[in-house]
């Protein structure tokens, strides 16, 4: 494979990364995004082994890759021989743990905040890149309750973002809250007098960027997608709609072990995907190989 080894004078990076061969079309694509992206600022975007870097509507974009772990292809459900086949020839890139953040003038807000065990990763890019300690978080956007999203809300036992105002799906609150998982039920708990639940038909905030959450009910009962918009720039934070892109977005009627209804994630899948071969809305997923914002080839 290619090892690419990037690093800035004064920051202490994490990890180094390695890249494997992909699929040449999705290939470019990442290439692409990681040199430039196109938004209704000037931007110089910056990549490095954990940071992407960007702007739209006179806000930052980040996104941070909290971890990176094997794509789970064991996972995977496959119904018939050709998609076992399918699943069995296609060559994976690991995963990287993607959250997003928005730094704006008026508000700065999270995007899912990774595992418990991910915590100080994310409070050390929200500070070197982002200027910003926890409590100075004015929100936080969840995007569904696995452990994977909502485990950086804790910490020891409290609140991590202790002045921030969480954003969810009420049918995801609800499924969680009357449900047996007490760890989930213990984390959300903590910002019970400080959320709001998703309004599908506004966005969430004011201002030249847009930002709106998109039911993609399935892999949870209020799983949503956090669509980021101004003028003719777009990109999707597709959350678990994906696991293993190279499958799923080549046969997206394969869900996974970790999708609660997988019938209906399959369903959200294509529908979403199918809408996304534009070639202008850019994606990123919180499992995915790379973090830069990337369009699906048709």
């Amino acid at each position: 494979g290619l090892l690419f080894f990037i690093k800035f004078t004064g920051l202490k990076f994490r990890k180094f990364i390695q890249g494997w061969d992909m699929k040449k079309s999705l290939l470019s694509l990442a290439l692409f995004c990681t040199l430039a992206f196109c938004a209704d600022d000037e931007v110089v975007s910056k990549q490095n082994d954990q940071v992407w870097i960007g702007a739209m509507g006179g806000c930052k974009l980040y996104v941070f890759s909290l971890k990176t772990t094997d794509a789970p292809v064991d996972k995977l459900i496959a119904k018939d021989e050709a998609q076992k086949e399918l699943v069995a020839n296609t060559k994976n890139l690991p995963n990287k743990h993607n959250v997003m953040f928005a730094k704006c003038d008026d508000y700065t807000a999270l995007i899912d905040s990774g595992y418990e065990d991910s915590l100080e990763n994310l409070k050390y890019d929200l500070q070197t890149f982002g200027n910003i300690k926890p409590e100075d978080l004015t929100y936080v956007i969840i995007t569904h309750a696995h452990p994977d999203h909502i485990g950086g809300l804790i910490d020891g036992g409290k609140k991590t973002f202790k002045n921030a105002k969480l954003f969810i799906d009420e049918k995801e609150w609800d499924y969680w809250m009357k449900g047996k998982d007490e760890r989930t039920k213990e984390i959300l708990s903590l910002y019970k007098d400080d959320k709001s639940f998703f309004d599908h038909k506004k966005p969430l905030f004011n201002g030249a960027l847009k930002i709106m959450a998109i039911p993609a009910y399935g892999h949870t009962p209020g799983h949503n997608m956090i669509s980021f918009e101004s003028d003719n720039d777009k990109i999707i934070f597709i959350a678990d709609l994906l696991h293993v892109l190279a499958v799923q977005e080549v046969e997206p009627s394969i869900s996974i072990t970790y999708d609660i209804d997988p019938v209906q994630a399959a369903k959200t899948r294509e529908k979403v995907l199918d809408g996304l071969e534009d070639e202008t809305t850019k994606i990123v997923g919180a499992h995915m190989p790379y973090k830069s914002p990337i369009t699906l080839p048709e």
